[in-house]
């Protein structure tokens, strides 16, 4: 009986969510400057996505990438421009859509 009451407590312990560490990778593009009414503005935030997806990949890509997407080079990319993305407002993720239209850019290039 008490090696029962361990077994759930140990394995109830394992189940608590845990606070994210802090060594946890962070993607963060500034964007809060950038004027959006003009296709400079627009191409300007378009660039700073792709620096930051970029920059975050090479970092911390291949400990974000799950192995059976190790040989899908685009697969970080599209997840940092995803993360990148989520923390927009609507207004900017518009502009940011816009931007690769203006650019012509197609599929999951940045």
């Amino acid at each position: 009986m008490r090696f029962t009451f361990y077994a759930v407590a140990i394995l109830l312990g394992a189940c608590v969510d845990r606070p994210a560490l802090s060594s946890e990778p962070r993607l963060s593009v500034r964007v809060a400057d950038v004027v959006t009414d003009t296709p400079s503005g627009r191409a300007e935030l378009r660039q700073r996505v792709v620096d930051a997806t970029q920059r975050f990949c090479t970092v911390h890509g291949a400990e974000i990438t799950p192995y059976e997407s190790r040989e899908d080079p685009s697969y970080c990319p599209d997840m940092a421009r995803s993360w990148a993305m989520s923390g927009m407002t609507r207004d900017m993720r518009r502009a940011y859509a816009l931007a690769r239209r203006e650019a012509k850019v197609r599929g999951s290039a940045p």
